[in-house]
């Protein structure tokens, strides 16, 4: 269990683009499916500061769901730290992904389909 959990939530290394997919997509489904639950927090946008004020803001019943939302967040931007350097590209790329979660979910479809380059 301890070995998935370093696979998923872990900044150091690379990431092939198979492990890579097997991992992002349950994690993007996930992710969606946690920050829809939390009714709340959709309604002040996909943004990340909108969502931690909707977040903070919201009502009670759905705190499972934010903190599920937030694990997965930090897994896929450690997906995509690992990505970016098995692509050989910067890993300060990832600062503008995070800033909106549709833009964050196109820079996870574009990383993936990128091929490896070898050292």
């Amino acid at each position: 269990m301890s070995e998935i959990f370093n696979k998923i939530i872990s900044f150091s290394g690379t990431i092939d683009r198979k492990t890579y997919w097997l991992i992002m997509v349950p994690m993007w489904l996930v992710n969606v499916y946690s920050f829809v639950d939390a009714k709340f927090a959709s309604g002040y946008g996909g943004s990340l500061l909108g969502t931690i004020q909707g977040f903070i803001h919201g009502e009670s019943g759905s705190e499972v769901m934010v903190i599920i939302y937030w694990i997965s967040f930090i897994g896929m931007i450690s997906l995509l730290v690992r990505r970016l350097r098995d692509i050989n590209i910067s890993v300060w790329w990832v600062l503008p992904a995070i800033m909106h979660t549709k833009l964050l979910g196109i820079t996870c479809i574009i990383l993936g389909l990128l091929p490896s380059r070898k050292k």
